[in-house]
């Protein structure tokens, strides 16, 4: 049986972002896609019902999304609290060639989600992970957050807490953070 969600969410002011994901009952059980789907709602009642009868905070679609990816859709903190509680990884990447190898911060910076970011970072998600643009390019969060609003709180917040954009990056660090050799 083939299961599907279709989030539309807000990213930017100037943008709407469709995030799907497929997943069938031998990949993603049912439970668990229904936990990546209240997380893109923003749903933490329903996200504790979910985890309280079972499902798999690190469960993945076929496109290696978690609820924690989809969590930065809605921006939701309570979410990401809940998630990381039950042992949710806030460095897991995305594997799909369309997802760019993003963490799951990458998703709640596109959305301006400060409140989310901070519950993040202050679970132990790194604000330097390097990942990709479509372009082929490399970038951190903070690359993100500068070219989508560079006066908002969240790029303060970023730099305070030690975020780069990954051209102020030093060779070690860049493989430290996962940069793709070019």
């Amino acid at each position: 049986m083939l299961l599907r969600v279709l989030c539309i969410a807000c990213m930017t002011s100037a943008a709407r972002v469709e995030v799907q994901a497929d997943a069938t009952t031998a990949e993603v059980r049912e439970i668990d896609f229904a936990l990546i789907s209240a997380a893109a709602d923003g749903n933490a009642t329903e996200v504790k019902r979910l985890l309280d009868k079972g499902a798999d905070a690190t469960a993945k679609t076929k496109e290696g999304e978690t609820a924690l990816h989809t969590a930065g859709i809605s921006g939701d903190a309570a979410v990401v609290r809940l998630l990381v509680e039950a042992g949710a990884d806030v460095h897991a990447r995305v594997t799909a060639q369309r997802g760019l190898r993003m963490p799951p911060l990458a998703w709640f910076v596109y959305g301006l989600h400060l409140e989310g970011a901070r519950a993040l970072q202050a679970a132990g998600a790194d604000l330097n992970l390097i990942f990709d643009r479509e372009d082929g390019k490399q970038l951190t969060v903070l690359d993100i957050a500068s070219g989508l609003a560079s006066g908002h709180k969240l790029v303060a917040f970023l730099r305070e807490k030690g975020g780069r954009r990954f051209d102020e990056l030093n060779e070690n660090e860049r493989i430290r953070y996962g940069a793709r050799k070019t």
